[in-house]
């Protein structure tokens, strides 16, 4: 599973994406809800992201309204990718968890970035 969130745009409040991201995205988390439609469990996950500026970003994977395990800060130099690789936190969720992306700058100026995500999962 991989999501590209080419030119998402963000701020220092909490920012939410659909799971199965098209487009969009906003402040209200109820808006962003995606329900999954099976039972699984995410294992190794990679995060490849690009920021303008020096800006740490928080990424978030969102289930039933709650921070998972999966929470990551993620250090941009100008224009340069960076990527974070996670093989031991696994989250379950059950068909029709309501999951989301949240992501709000931390430090730094940067409102955008070039994100690109994949997630592992097992039956």
């Amino acid at each position: 599973m991989g999501e590209d969130f080419g030119g998402v745009a963000f701020s220092g409040s909490d920012t939410y994406f659909p799971f199965h991201f098209s487009g969009g995205g906003g402040g209200t988390e109820v808006a962003n809800k995606t329900p999954f439609p099976i039972t699984t469990t995410f294992k190794r996950i990679r995060v490849t992201w690009k920021l303008a500026t020096s800006t740490t970003l928080q990424l978030a994977l969102r289930k039933n309204g709650a921070d998972t395990g999966m929470v990551f800060s993620l250090v941009g130099s100008t224009g340069v990718y960076q990527t974070t690789l996670d093989t031991t936190t696994a989250v379950s969720v059950t068909a029709g968890d309501l999951l989301a992306w949240r992501m709000k700058t931390t430090t730094g100026s940067a409102t955008a970035a070039d994100l690109l995500i994949g997630l592992g999962c097992s039956a």
